[in-house]
């Protein structure tokens, strides 16, 4: 089950945790697993973006693989900073899983795809699960490198948008076609009701184009509150000095409610 699969990889968390990070019933697995389209939100909106990544549920091996072992650093988010390692960072996210990578080094981006990139009779990509959506005009993209003792980089196809409307689209053409059962869009403003009924036709196209049990999850990644209209559940989460703040803000088959993972000091390390 979702909750169980997320619940395990969150209790391999810091070591001197026993209890679990989660508790099993909060809803994310009758908002989530409907697939469709839902909103992250918050500073720490990519964290729970990997979180549920790491899980295992939306990639092909499970979480009950063999773990390695990494040390969790500490730094600003967005990478302009490396060398500065506080103790407690803006949101509790290791500076190197969104920095830029090193002069002269791969990327590991894609250009936006052109019209038709997705073909109805294209496979499925055999080991790539996720497609991740960034604006090209933004800094503190993510960099496949500084996750690869977290999720595996080639789970990941990462596309850079040169435009706002070339996200959304892209974003719609990947969920129909059913090409990946995972979609992450980051976008820097809540879009149009408009567009999100088109993202939910579209999932819902995919699911019945390969003939899949439950339809593509797309999940927008926004900042502050969020906002966008139509989704089918909204979460928020943020770093707090005792730990992370997940709060469910909406949910069509639950109310609002809030959990505390608790965040490991820099001594320690991580069983991910």
């Amino acid at each position: 089950m979702f909750v169980e699969d997320l619940h395990k990889a969150l209790r391999r968390g810091p070591e001197r945790v026993a209890q679990p990070l989660l508790p099993p019933q909060y809803g994310v697995e009758a908002d989530l697993l409907r697939g469709r389209v839902h909103e992250f939100c918050g500073p720490a909106r990519r964290v729970l973006a990997l979180l549920l990544m790491q899980a295992g549920a939306l990639r092909g091996s499970g979480p009950d693989g063999p773990p390695a072992t990494r040390a969790m650093p500490s730094g600003p988010m967005d990478g302009r900073d490396l060398q500065a390692t506080p103790a407690h960072p803006a949101d509790g996210t290791p500076p190197d899983w969104f920095a830029e990578p090193p002069p002269g080094g791969a990327t590991s981006f894609a250009p936006a795809p052109r019209k038709g990139a997705f073909p109805a009779s294209s496979p499925a990509p055999p080991s790539a699960s996720v497609l991740w959506i960034v604006p090209g005009w933004l800094p503190g993209r993510l960099y496949p490198g500084g996750v690869a003792g977290f999720i595996d980089p080639g789970a990941l196809i990462l596309v850079e948008a040169p435009r706002a409307p070339d996200i959304l689209w892209t974003m719609e053409e990947a969920l129909r076609s059913g090409a990946v059962p995972l979609v992450v869009a980051e976008l820097a403003e809540p879009p149009q009701l408009t567009p999100v009924r088109r993202l939910h036709l579209a999932a819902e196209a995919g699911m019945a184009r390969r003939g899949m049990a439950s339809a593509p999850l797309g999940l927008l990644l926004l900042p502050d509150k969020g906002g966008a209209p139509g989704v089918e559940s909204r979460w928020w989460m943020e770093y707090r000095p005792e730990g992370w703040l997940l709060s469910r803000l909406r949910a069509r088959s639950a109310p609002p409610r809030d959990w505390r993972l608790p965040l490991p000091t820099t001594e320690l390390r991580w069983q991910l």
